[in-house]
């Protein structure tokens, strides 16, 4: 299973629609951006863009859940 279809499984599962997600991928892909993005990513990084600073990308997502506010359910 490719990301895009497992990324519409997700989201069609009631359970885990909601889940935040970022995309990690070697895909330049304008319909694959387009389509994740379709699908609420909460962000697209290319991996050969995110190699050279993968520990500043794993630091800013850790970030992320320390201060980002979802609303209450």
């Amino acid at each position: 299973m490719g990301g895009l279809e497992f990324l519409e499984k997700l989201r069609a599962d009631s359970q885990l629609q909601e889940t935040v997600v970022f995309v990690l991928t070697t895909s330049k892909d304008e319909d694959d951006i387009h389509h994740s993005y379709a699908n609420n990513v909460a962000g697209y990084f290319l991996k050969e863009q995110a190699s050279d600073s993968m520990s500043s990308l794993v630091g800013m997502l850790d970030r992320y859940w320390r201060i980002v506010q979802f609303p209450a359910k």
